[in-house]
């Protein structure tokens, strides 16, 4: 895989359970969370090809399920910044139910997705971000075009009911990295360690396939 192909799998899960979801919608709120997904998945990085094409809305592509895109935070309409695709079995799914956007397409598989994203992303060097939901993540979790997961790993002393759950991440395919390849990875500073919110803690985690 070359270098501008970098798959990414990101979610933010419960550290019990492995719960990312509830009635399709977050469990929970951190702001602080939020605001990393939108930075991590909008910054531009530094794997840049030859034949970038420099005049496009977005650099990086955000992969989702159908429940994903009609989930509360999204309903129906696309990340900005970013180009959306969304993955659904039924070849006739609406995708431009709200709007006519520009920056979303439909795939009919996950590894077609994939196929797609990395196509996208080759306009621009960017990444290419899958972020759910459960049957995404278990799909795209095998397959060996996927190269880093990206997790908030969220720890609470009350229980958080949730509906939809991320996968155990196999450690025989994926490493924990340190914290100091997870900043080399974003090409910044990251928080590191444990983190708070309200009642909730946190920290950023990134594992990387062996």
């Amino acid at each position: 895989m070359t270098k501008q192909n970098i798959v990414v799998l990101m979610a933010a899960a419960l550290s019990d359970t492995r719960g990312i979801g509830y009635k399709q919608d977050l469990p929970w709120y951190i702001p602080a969370d939020t605001k990393w997904l939108n930075h991590v998945t909008t910054k531009k990085y530094v794997d840049t090809p030859l034949n970038r094409v420099d005049d496009q809305d977005w650099h990086n592509v955000v992969i989702m399920g159908r429940l994903s895109w009609e989930s509360i935070p999204m309903r129906g309409i696309p990340m900005e910044d970013r180009f959306n695709i969304v993955v659904s079995r039924n070849p006739d799914y609406n995708i431009y139910a709200v709007d006519k956007f520009r920056n979303v397409s439909l795939s009919n598989s996950i590894s077609q997705a994939l196929s797609d994203g990395i196509e996208e992303s080759q306009k621009t060097g960017g990444r290419i971000f899958v972020l759910g939901g459960e049957k995404v993540y278990e799909e795209a979790m095998v397959l060996p075009q996927s190269t880093h997961i990206l997790l908030t790993l969220i720890y609470t002393k009350e229980p958080i009911e949730c509906d939809t759950f991320m996968p155990q991440i196999d450690l025989r395919i994926f490493r924990l990295a340190s914290h100091e390849e997870l900043e080399a990875f974003i090409q910044e500073i990251v928080p590191e360690g444990i983190q708070s919110h309200e009642n909730l803690d946190y920290e950023f985690l990134l594992y990387v396939r062996i």
